[in-house]
């Protein structure tokens, strides 16, 4: 039986903290909770005592009041085969306070359009999670590693008002 971790993140001890403080002060802060430091991740836990990070807090989108983990979603974009990368992210919304969005990049040669992704979408999602609005990308902005900048994503998105379906 898998529990849920607390919703303002994973506590874990104080010694991986740094000790001194950085100019955007989330360090203290974070770590202001005796000797436990917040990670941001969002999860279960196991019978076991293993954790499944499931997403981080700042990128989970309440769309209608349920809650919605955009790496979730992710994973399963990344199956369809003419898809090479997926970023997922809330936008505003009049009605259901977000909506969710997919920007993805489509393999070379793909020609899957808006509504077919969406339709092969709501095959294989929850209802209430599927992406209402798609958006094709040549690429995406990125981090010399390789992470997705999805605050860039995010400031580039649209709201969705009555775009959504």
């Amino acid at each position: 039986m898998n529990s849920p971790i607390r919703r303002s993140g994973s506590p874990v001890r104080k010694h991986i903290c740094h000790s001194g403080s950085d100019r955007s002060r989330r360090w203290p802060r974070s770590c202001s909770i005796e000797d436990w430091f917040r990670t941001g991740d969002v999860g279960t836990r196991d019978g076991d005592g293993y954790l499944y990070i499931a997403d981080r807090k700042e990128d989970l989108i309440i769309r209608g009041g349920f809650n919605v983990y955009p790496r979730e979603l992710e994973e399963v974009l990344l199956t369809h085969p003419e898809l090479s990368l997926a970023a997922v992210v809330g936008v505003p919304h009049d009605s259901h306070g977000e909506e969710v969005k997919a920007f993805v990049v489509r393999v070379d040669g793909a020609t899957v359009t808006e509504a077919e992704l969406i339709a092969w979408c709501k095959q294989n999602m929850a209802a209430y999670k599927y992406p209402r609005i798609v958006e094709f990308r040549d690429s995406f902005p990125m981090t010399a590693t390789g992470k997705i900048l999805k605050r860039q994503l995010l400031q580039q998105a649209e709201p969705a008002g009555a775009l959504a379906r």
